[in-house]
């Protein structure tokens, strides 16, 4: 018994392809203000300042241990103990000049509204003062 391979077309059913879903185009996310906001000068030089001598010292230390001939477990002793000694240093002094800068920025946001506060209470008279003292 041959089958027909022309009996086999017709039974032979195609996929039933579902149309595709397009999904809704996605809306460009707002870029957010803070993207405009940047750090003052002096805190960018500090923070950019401490990395820089950071990374130096410790590839000096790392070149003087090589040359001296140090193992390679004294190497990394000696650069992880400055490094530290040295970052943690470094923070701190970053730290209290950013504090430094916020606590400027604060006061010379708080002059402003103590102006406004100041200038719209009414002047007090003389004539009222001299009154109450006769």
């Amino acid at each position: 018994m041959k089958k027909d391979p022309a009996d086999q077309l017709e039974k032979f059913e195609a996929p039933v392809v579902k149309p595709a879903v397009q999904k809704p185009a996605k809306l460009p996310k707002k870029k957010k203000e803070t993207d405009n906001i940047h750090l003052p000068v002096l805190v960018e030089f500090a923070f950019s300042f401490s990395i820089i001598i950071l990374i130096i010292f410790s590839l000096s230390i790392i070149g003087i241990s090589f040359l001296m001939g140090s193992s390679l477990l004294d190497l990394v002793v000696r650069t992880s103990v400055a490094t530290l000694a040295l970052g943690g240093l470094l923070m701190v002094i970053a730290w209290q000049i950013s504090s430094g800068v916020l606590k400027s920025s604060q006061v010379e946001q708080e002059e402003p509204s103590k102006k406004k506060t100041d200038d719209s209470k009414p002047a007090v008279s003389s004539e009222n003062d001299n009154k109450a003292e006769v």
